[in-house]
């Protein structure tokens, strides 16, 4: 059995070797490499956390102003609407994060921004939710990631309190 803080020491040092230049951040908007991450964590202490422990354990670390990540935070607006432009969706940004504030507010109470995308399935589940509801045909490619970090935008601007 670990403890919470030797819990937050191996779950940080496989990120430093499994994501080198992420953040915490750059995990949650990825649900399929948070979901193998928990397995390698889990495959390491012999255990069965589940992606929530886990990202908690990541996020402590960050959060109790351990080392810091590999790169600084950055303002991701620029970069969504340059991916929504090359998937074909014919919304602008701010359409767009209308459309993923609806599914989200339909789905979960406000407060559950952030902990959605700990959980790498609920977070799969609410992307497929967001292409479904936006009639998806052919080439047009919405990525987890774009979905996932138009969350994160909406919440960090006080959109879900």
């Amino acid at each position: 059995m670990f403890s919470s803080d030797e819990m937050k020491k191996i779950t940080r040092d496989l990120f430093d070797v499994m994501h080198v230049g992420w953040t915490d951040e750059d995990l949650l908007l990825r649900p399929q490499e948070l979901r193998h991450f928990v397995d390698v964590v889990n495959a390491k202490v012999g255990r069965n956390w589940n992606s929530n422990a886990i990202a908690g354990f990541l996020m402590s670390a960050r959060k109790d102003g351990e080392k810091p990540f590999g790169k600084k935070r950055v303002n991701y607006t620029p970069i969504l609407e340059l991916e929504l432009k090359a998937s074909g969706v014919q919304l602008n940004i701010d359409e767009f994060g209308e459309m993923v504030a609806k599914v989200f507010l339909r789905d979960n109470p406000p407060s559950e921004a952030e902990g959605l995308q700990r959980h790498w399935d609920r977070a799969m589940e609410f992307c497929n939710s967001v292409r479904q509801e936006m009639g998806l045909v052919g080439n047009i490619q919405i990525t987890d990631t774009m979905i996932l970090r138009t969350l994160t935008r909406l919440r960090k601007a006080g959109r879900f309190r």
